[in-house]
């Protein structure tokens, strides 16, 4: 699987941030919901695997403190699903920690106020080697 395979799966970001009481306060938390659904749809985990690895992450990390806990909530979906990911094989914790830091390079890289793009940081290791 690769980036490009997870940009091109059907559904819509925009779809789910504006739906109806809808809960996503930023765009990467309407993705990390798409993409978790779109992936036990297409067969790399069963949904049942998915609330199991959200389970274990919601309770490693849950303090007592609700409001905490919700500011982190798809904090913690993201790490369960990179983590049944990893579990899975689908992908590695090398891809993992090479993919943040690529994505910690653009951030640096970005004027403040546009947005962030991980081209900028492609771009950028590219030219250093």
């Amino acid at each position: 699987m690769t980036e490009e395979t997870i940009h091109d799966m059907p559904g819509s970001t925009d779809e789910a941030r504006s739906a109806p009481g809808s809960k996503f306060q930023e765009a990467w938390q309407a993705t990390a919901y798409v993409v978790a659904i779109k992936l036990s749809e297409m067969g790399y985990f069963t949904w049942s695997e998915w609330t199991h690895a959200l389970g274990r992450e919601l309770r490693a990390h849950h303090d007592g403190e609700t409001s905490t806990y919700h500011e982190h909530y798809y904090d913690l979906w993201q790490n369960a699903l990179e983590a049944l990911l990893v579990e899975k094989g689908v992908i590695t914790d090398p891809h993992v920690a090479e993919r943040a830091a690529m994505w910690r390079r653009a951030y640096e890289l970005t004027p403040h106020g546009s947005p962030v793009e991980l081209a900028a940081a492609m771009m950028s290791a590219g030219s250093h080697d």
